[in-house]
């Protein structure tokens, strides 16, 4: 059942790689599943400022490719498939 858990996070970077805001792109599905809000919640403390992977280690010079991302977390690539 993992395998529709996937969670678009979309984020806004600072220049430093440091994450100024994140957010779940499927709000619906978040108020409305609780598996996916579970799965939903987990990855954005994975991006959260908090996070041992955080600031982001981004090219400085490509700052306005990355600046707007949208991440996609799929346990069927951790999982395996």
């Amino acid at each position: 059942g993992a395998g529709g858990l996937a969670v678009e996070i979309k984020m806004q970077l600072a220049l430093d790689g440091n994450v100024l805001r994140a957010g779940v792109v499927d709000q619906t599905r978040m108020l409305t599943d609780g598996f996916y809000r579970a799965a939903a919640e987990s990855a954005l403390r994975a991006v959260s400022r908090e996070s041992r992977c955080t600031p982001l280690k981004l090219p400085r010079d490509d700052f306005e490719v990355w600046r707007d991302l949208v991440i996609n977390f799929d346990p069927r690539e951790v999982i395996g498939r």
